[in-house]
């Protein structure tokens, strides 16, 4: 995402540690999607902390109202790149204390495991966490032929706290590692963590979207993209419904 510019210094922003200290299902999926699309920076000159999220602006419309439960935030309402037509939004936080207790959860190397994240979560929230990594870094669409849902990360990602929680719901999971050679010449390698087959796909997005409908804590995207996938799947039209997301990651 590239480093949060030093803006704003006059305005103040701060996080709310009371939201922290009960787990809840709010706070679950806030962590689950910091997890999957939060940055956290120091500048070395500065010594200045930043937490930051960056997404479409669509998607920040309706996921504002629950980040804003856990932090006053600073934010950038637009955010316009070269190579893409889609608006973005970022809002992030200079607040020290805030990085520093994220720090203490592992969010420096998100390549490690969630299980400090999870441990302050009760065992009922957890399913939240997983919901808010789906809908920040996730993918749901056909893969192998299956209909799956999909996570990728860095080549040596701890997947532990995922196997652990397919476990919990009675789900078989397959991890693929790859290496690609880009045109440049660089290799890029990356991880496929993925849950597929008709039985696994919809128990899995039953255990994360079960409750979806009554706490309306989720990304509405994300959340229609599955809705239409096992709607086709049950009327037998197949699961030929994609994300943009999903195409680029698995190519």
């Amino acid at each position: 995402m590239g480093v949060i510019p030093c803006m704003h210094k006059n305005l103040k922003s701060a996080y709310h540690p009371e939201q922290f200290q009960q787990s809840s299902p709010e706070l679950a999926y806030f962590l689950g999607f910091l997890w999957g699309d939060g940055y956290l920076h120091k500048f070395p000159t500065t010594g200045q902390c930043t937490v930051s999220i960056e997404i479409l602006s669509t998607d920040m419309a309706a996921l504002r109202p629950h980040f804003d439960r856990f932090c006053k935030w600073l934010w950038l309402p637009v955010i316009k790149k070269k190579l893409s037509q889609n608006t973005f939004s970022r809002i992030y936080s200079g607040d020290r204390a805030f990085y520093q207790y994220l720090s203490s959860l592992g969010f420096l190397n998100k390549e490690g495991s969630q299980a400090k994240v999870l441990e302050i979560l009760s065992e009922k929230d957890r399913p939240h966490f997983f919901r808010g990594l789906l809908d920040a870094d996730g993918s749901i669409g056909k893969y192998k032929g299956y209909c799956v849902v999909s996570f990728t990360s860095e080549y040596d990602q701890d997947w532990s706290s995922l196997y652990q929680f397919c476990e919990s719901i009675g789900v078989k999971p397959h991890l693929d590692k790859r290496e690609n050679v880009r045109k440049n010449g660089k290799t890029y390698r990356h991880s496929m963590f993925w849950v597929g087959g008709e039985s696994d796909f919809h128990k899995f997005l039953d255990a994360i979207y079960g409750s979806a409908e009554q706490d309306k804590i989720y990304l509405p995207r994300k959340y229609a993209i599955q809705q239409e996938i096992r709607r086709r799947v049950f009327l037998g039209l197949g699961g030929d419904v994609f994300n943009r997301d999903f195409k680029a990651a698995h190519q």
